[in-house]
């Protein structure tokens, strides 16, 4: 196989393994997956839960094939955008990589053979590749078509995303491993500080509910839900909404949250609330971090890391936005009804500003 017709990508010098074809508008990926790969959460093999997997147990499996495959292998483009899927067969293999024609002879790998494509050419496009045994390492190499190795990558649990530039005509791979990608704790800390509308939305919390006992549960329901969508996206799971509505509702929540004291809301219901808003600004987040969270089993512990690290942020915005409010009140009394008046009409009409811009 070749990257722009002259380049092998494959992880292996056997056939067991992967290739990538790409050329033009076309992605082209081809694997032979070892039928024992394929389980779900509870450890069941999803082609059958037999010692052996036979021809009969794979024939009508296509759509768990393809399912599965979509969730351990990715590709995005530079806007974090997947790739459109647009073709997808399979081929049923014996030990011997042999295509199996008896339906009683033993399966030992599915050919998976699938085709994206994309509208406008990607100066970059990240792969999540997510076919990694648990404890084996696997190494990348891109060959030419006298076989002479241009670049090599060695893949592992640790470190399982591909970057292939393609603005140069000989394509680079880079993997990204975890030292690379930003900390995970750092991304989660700098997530939160380098979103001004997610700061005025804390700020917006602080505002309405006055008090720093009941922001707690909010703040925290809003985290939950914000990292579970997160997880969910990053696993595969995908919706319609365009992104421009998605950042249009983020500045959109901010409005809410300050009209939620007008329209005299409850406070033991604001959960509720911050709960539906996390859901929004959790799509927003993954559109810029799906292809840095891999399958949500792998990830578990970098999504907790991810949630505590957006938690205790938040708190932090928070205890900065009461000292404040206390400042005030301290220096300026008399004009502390006026002064909170107008820090919530100056994020009002920042957000106001920024709904419009999104929407246009």
């Amino acid at each position: 196989m070749s990257l722009f017709s002259t380049f092998t990508w494959s992880h292996s010098l056997d056939e067991v393994g992967a290739r990538v074809y790409l050329q033009d508008n076309e992605l082209q990926f081809t694997a032979n997956i070892a039928t024992d790969l394929f389980l779900n959460d509870q450890g069941v093999n999803l082609l059958g839960q037999h010692d052996s997997i036979s021809l009969a147990d794979v024939n009508d499996k296509t759509e768990i094939i393809e399912s599965y495959l979509d969730s351990k292998v990715v590709f995005l483009d530079e806007e974090s955008q997947r790739l459109i899927l647009t073709n997808f067969n399979f081929t049923p293999l014996s030990q011997d990589l042999e295509p199996v024609l008896n339906s009683q002879q033993e399966v030992a790998f599915v050919q998976v053979n699938a085709t994206y494509n994309w509208s406008v050419m990607p100066t970059n496009i990240y792969i999540r590749y997510g076919l990694l045994p648990n404890t084996e390492s696997i190494h990348l190499q891109i060959i030419d078509e006298s076989n002479l190795i241009l670049s090599t990558l060695d893949l592992n649990q640790d470190n399982y995303f591909i970057n292939l530039n393609l603005t140069n005509s000989m394509t680079e791979v880079e993997g990204v491993s975890g030292q690379k990608v930003r900390d995970v704790w750092l991304t989660g800390v700098w997530h939160v500080l380098e979103g001004l509308d997610h700061i005025l939305f804390i700020f917006s919390l602080v505002l309405v509910t006055k008090k720093l006992k009941q922001i707690i549960l909010p703040i925290t329901v809003f985290t939950l839900c914000h990292s579970l969508t997160l997880g969910l996206i990053a696993q595969g799971v995908t919706h319609s909404i365009p992104s421009w509505i998605i950042e249009a509702s983020i500045a959109g929540s901010i409005l809410v949250i300050l009209s939620y004291e007008l329209i005299k809301g409850s406070f033991k219901r604001l959960w509720l609330v911050t709960g539906i808003l996390g859901i929004i600004h959790g799509m927003g987040f993954a559109q810029a971090l799906t292809d840095t969270l891999g399958d949500l089993n792998q990830w578990a512990n970098a999504l907790v890391k991810l949630t505590i690290a957006i938690e205790l942020t938040q708190v932090m915005i928070a205890l900065i936005a009461f000292s404040l409010i206390s400042l005030v009140t301290y220096i300026l009394p008399k004009y502390q009804k006026y002064g909170i008046l107008s820090f919530q009409f100056s994020i009002a009409g920042l957000a106001l500003f920024w709904f419009f811009e999104r929407i246009t």
